[in-house]
């Protein structure tokens, strides 16, 4: 449902959508209100009661009347400037906040930081702070994917940037996540450096995990994985972001020859 008692007509900010849900705001909060509009301490008046909603609709400017533009929800992803600097932000409030008897709109969450990487990956990291931006701040959505092979550092995720202003020069720029189906064989990252062959025997796609059997190498034949341990219950449970690929090759028996590239 759209809110029009409190934002009144569409504007370049958006229109906010959902039930509202009624706030005081904490006095810290307040503060990064002000820090963000860049107001001063004296002759402003920010409201401390704030409205909460589910979603945010942003129509496109264009010089032709369209009704295009990009709905912005709790919980997703968004590349946005921040005092200048780009800064990735996982969406957990998007809010309205009366300030000198005008109805501004923003969002709030967490904050992920950059770190090195290859040039053409983004590469986040959780902070574990939390910020809070104007709405028209938003540049747009982006996805997080847990980096498999981040060297133990479960809390780095690549940025995959599927709305950017220019198509990706060549296929190194693509970063697409694996989902894992029954029956597949492919590569998990294990302890270390490690990469360990798995086959896939079941997939829980609510808790985001799979069942796999690990092979291991032939003592005869390198090329060749049999199964490491047997029985129904010699299983083990991975979660998708362990998965760094399918692996490449076919049966040879119960055994998997794998394809070398």
């Amino acid at each position: 449902m759209v809110q029009h008692s409190i934002t009144g007509a569409a504007t370049l900010e958006g229109i906010l959508l959902g039930k509202n849900q009624f706030e005081l705001l904490q006095s810290e909060f307040v503060e990064k209100v002000r820090v963000c509009c860049s107001l001063p301490r004296e002759g402003q008046v920010i409201n401390p009661g704030a409205y909460h909603f589910r979603g945010l609709f942003c129509p496109e400017i264009r010089e032709s009347t369209s009704a295009d533009g990009i709905l912005y929800r709790v919980g997703e992803t968004v590349i946005a400037l921040c005092e200048e600097d780009k800064v990735v932000v996982k969406i957990e409030s998007i809010l309205t906040i009366n300030i000198n008897c005008t109805w501004k709109h923003f969002i709030s969450g967490e904050k992920y930081l950059f770190v090195p990487s290859l040039p053409t990956k983004l590469v986040v990291t959780v902070s574990n702070e939390h910020v809070v931006l104007q709405v028209k701040c938003i540049q747009r959505k982006v996805m997080l994917y847990q980096n498999p092979l981040a060297n133990g550092h479960s809390q780095d995720f690549e940025v995959i940037d599927y709305m950017r202003p220019e198509l990706p020069v060549s296929e190194r720029d693509i970063v697409v996540p694996y989902l894992p189906e029954c029956t597949e064989m492919v590569w998990i990252a294990g302890e270390g450096h490690e990469q360990w062959l798995g086959l896939i025997d079941k997939v829980d796609d609510k808790e985001m995990t799979a069942r796999v059997y690990f092979y291991i190498q032939s003592s005869s034949r390198n090329d060749l994985y049999e199964r490491e341990t047997k029985g129904v219950t010699a299983y083990n449970t991975i979660h998708w972001n362990c998965v760094i690929e399918k692996a490449l090759g076919r049966w040879e028996g119960e055994n998997w020859k794998i394809e070398c590239t």
